[in-house]
């Protein structure tokens, strides 16, 4: 049994979590939200700040024993968006990072407030048969068998790179899944390919020295001319 205090105390504790379903809760989200940017368009705007604030204080900080006030914890969340660029100007153009559209702030919002587990279907509703719509219908796109083509989402450039090449490790050497990876494994791919492939490699324990890059021709196409030339080395 709890006595009082304590009872006080877990309460206000079951209060930091939202409760799907009760527009209270959603209402003390939608609250939240709107303190925390109104705070950070507090501070001073810029397109790119690159005088950001001495670090050495949260070089200082310390990890902390017991729960700390939620307003000082908040307070730090904003100041760590100190000198972030603000990608919807448009003086910005830094890499392919686009402005985030207003719908996808909400949707966002609302995954996180469900929190599903896309690695199973029980526990993740009809996400993952979205994920494989999609899927369909960039098949359908380059007319492939839609029921046999399948798709994967990664997390970014370089996780997609690595599953592509952990496809063609499958295909090419079905024993890699059981015996590991030998020597005689190489990654072929032109010289104007991203970096991250070596990386990749190096990932995957095919070695970086294994990536070998063949220049291009004009047309910017792998010159087979030169592919013959490394493979006559290599022999």
């Amino acid at each position: 049994m709890f006595n009082k205090s304590k009872k006080r105390k877990f309460l206000s504790f079951k209060n930091h979590f939202l409760v799907v379903g009760e527009w209270s809760g959603i209402g003390s989200l939608i609250d939240e939200m709107e303190v925390l940017f109104k705070q950070r368009l507090n501070i001073k705007k810029s397109i790119l700040s690159l005088n950001k604030k001495n670090d050495g204080g949260i070089k200082n900080k310390v990890f902390p024993l017991f729960p700390r006030p939620r307003k000082e914890v908040m307070k730090e969340v904003i100041d760590a968006f100190e000198g972030i660029i603000q990608w919807s100007s448009p003086f910005v153009m830094h890499n392919i990072t686009p402005p985030v559209l207003k719908d996808t702030i909400v949707v966002r919002s609302l995954v996180s407030a469900y929190n599903p587990n896309c690695l199973w279907n029980f526990v993740s509703g009809n996400i993952l048969e979205y994920e494989r719509q999609i899927g369909r219908q960039i098949a359908k796109l380059f007319k492939w068998n839609e029921e046999k083509a399948g798709i994967v989402f990664t997390f970014g450039g370089k996780a997609t790179i690595l599953y592509a090449i952990k496809a063609g490790i499958n295909r090419c050497n079905r024993e890699s899944v059981t015996k590991g990876l030998s020597g005689n494994t190489f990654v072929i791919t032109s010289s104007n390919t991203h970096y991250s492939i070596e990386y990749a490699c190096v990932l995957l324990g095919i070695g970086k020295n294994n990536c070998i890059r063949i220049p291009n021709n004009d047309e910017g196409i792998i010159d087979l001319e030169e592919l013959k030339k490394k493979d006559n080395t290599s022999s």
